[in-house]
Parts: structure tokens; C-alpha cells; sequence
């Protein structure tokens, strides 16, 4: 279900993710840390909205895939 504003800024349910659901999509990521890394302005980018943070999930695809650790085969 897509909600339109008095804006015409068009949004998709679950487009954005809370600090919560990051934490509990990545393991090893708590809310802490997350606020480390916002604090000191690493990855992932996120959306400040007042004193609401979230992070569009595509960033997060995004930050994951660039994460990814190609392994080597091992010659034998």
C-alpha cells in the first residue's frame, strides 16, 4: 500500500528501516553501535526526521553487498 502526502511524496510501507530493525536484521550491529557509526558519520547514510532516525533500506542493501567478501578458490 503505497500512501501519497499533501506533497505528492509517494512512500512504500518498509522503504525505511528503524535503528531496531537494523540491529535485529545484522547480526553482530546493537543499537549502540549503530549510534557510534552515526555519531562519527560512517556507513550506513541514514535519515535524521526531527529526532526520528531511519535508514532506507535500499542504503542497506547497498552497504551489505559492498561488505561482501568475494572467497578465493583454493588451488589443489
Amino acid at each position: 500500500m503505497t500512501s501519497t502526502n499533501q506533497h505528492g511524496l509517494s512512500l512504500q510501507p518498509g522503504e525505511y528501516l528503524t535503528p531496531a530493525q537494523v540491529a535485529e536484521i545484522l547480526p553482530g550491529l546493537t543499537l549502540n553501535s549503530l549510534a557510534v557509526r552515526r555519531h562519527r558519520h560512517q556507513e550506513p547514510t541514514f535519515c535524521r526526521l526531527g529526532r526520528t532516525i531511519v535508514y532506507p533500506r535500499e542504503v542497506i542493501e547497498k552497504w551489505i553487498e559492498s561488505a561482501t567478501v568475494e572467497a578465493r578458490r583454493h588451488a589443489g
